[in-house]
């Protein structure tokens, strides 16, 4: 199943230290896992009148089913790759079939969305990083521009404004918050002020710059249209288990950072500012970040069935191989989605409720404790998204 892209622009200026605010604020046995992903912000090589190498900043992961990537462009780019076999600079290398090379039955040259030079060069090809215009692809750039300047989904007017509907749908939102699905699903957000620079988990120095969101002027910082509005996506765009997850474990290999990503990586690992987010803070509850190359490591991650001994012993549901976790999907636009779940195997609210389990089995168990009634206004709500 794709997933929405509408509003991601907001969702994107979102400061990675906001989320990990969040994170901790959750209860132990629901935290979420934040991950830290590298972010391709600028040339750093060229080769052959090609970028070859990129600079890149560390962010929290927010988009994708895995919370694989934390820019609209690397999104682009693996969107491309993955959904319809374009190569970029970003992503240069075509995706094998069930392991085998396909580039036999591929006549057009990597990377088929070329870098664009800039047209006032005086070489007859690129030389210098900043002699691109488009460097991470003319095509890969222009979705994630459009991406960023969609609104988010409108909820729907009838049983938002309607007097009919209207208290039923905030009574349904309480019942949302008092069984605690609100833990997860974050219901609002405000953005930075516009002109407030997006400030990275880790960036080796002031030289390596920020995000640009289309604005030479201003890269690096929040752009007018999206600063200081307030968004309701209901999700901590972070990682959970609950028991719902697609089998794939969220490593390096598995995101395929674009080239020059792991230089980066190696570096924030040695970082002061990553040490400490990564190693279990004294305070208890305190969530720990992880580097995305660590987590195939991990331990095989927690059940349904050994949920209980985890919360009797105190630990926290964060160690585990991602194999079962999956993004908090953020619900809205739930009302236009017809089939619900990662592979769309839900095909009504109430039955991607009742899947919930693990991390989510208090909230889920919560849900059918409810009367038939409160149950109605709780669905209501929910198709209001």
């Amino acid at each position: 199943m794709s997933v929405n892209t509408l509003g991601n622009g907001f969702v994107e200026v979102i400061q990675d230290q906001t989320i990990i605010d969040i994170c901790h604020a959750q209860p132990g046995d629901v935290q979420g896992l934040p991950i830290i992903v590298p972010v391709a912000v600028a040339v750093e090589t060229v080769a052959d009148g090609e970028p070859d190498e990129f600079k890149f900043v560390l962010r929290i992961g927010r988009f994708g089913w895995k919370a694989q990537e934390a820019s609209l462009l690397n999104f682009s780019a693996n969107a491309y790759l993955n959904e319809m076999g374009i190569t970029s600079p970003l992503q240069p290398n075509e995706n094998k079939s069930n392991g085998r090379d396909v580039s036999q039955f591929d006549e057009v040259a990597d990377p088929e969305d070329e870098a664009q030079p800039k047209s006032n060069l005086s070489t007859p090809k690129p030389t210098k990083p900043d002699d691109f215009l488009h460097p991470f692809g003319e095509d890969a750039e222009a979705f994630a521009r459009f991406m960023r300047s969609t609104k988010v989904p409108p909820r729907d007017f009838a049983l938002t404004e309607l007097d009919i509907f209207k208290d039923v749908v905030k009574a349904g939102e309480k019942i949302f918050s008092d069984i605690k699905c609100a833990v997860c699903h974050t219901p609002q957000y405000i953005t930075p002020p516009a002109g407030t620079p997006i400030r990275p988990i880790w960036r080796r120095n002031n030289s390596i710059p920020g995000i640009d969101f289309g604005r030479d002027d201003k890269q690096g910082v929040v752009p007018e249209a999206l600063g200081n509005k307030i968004l309701r996506p209901f999700s901590d765009f972070m990682l959970h288990d609950i028991g719902t997850g697609d089998g794939i474990v969220q490593t390096q290999d598995a995101q395929r950072p674009a080239r020059g990503a792991e230089q980066y990586l190696q570096q924030a690992q040695q970082a002061p500012e990553i040490q400490r987010l990564q190693q279990a803070p004294a305070e208890a509850g305190r969530c720990v970040v992880h580097m995305v190359q660590d987590l195939s490591a991990q331990p095989t991650s927690t059940t349904a069935e050994n949920l209980e001994g985890i919360k009797a012993s105190g630990a926290r549901v964060l160690d585990g191989r991602t194999a079962n976790m999956i993004r908090t999907a953020p619900l809205w636009g739930l009302r236009v989605r017809p089939q619900l779940l990662h592979d769309g195997s839900a095909l009504t609210i109430e039955e991607a409720i009742l899947r919930h389990s693990v991390q989510a089995k208090d909230a889920k168990e919560a849900f059918e404790r409810l009367s038939r009634e409160d149950k109605q206004r709780l669905l209501i709500f929910l198709k209001s998204l």
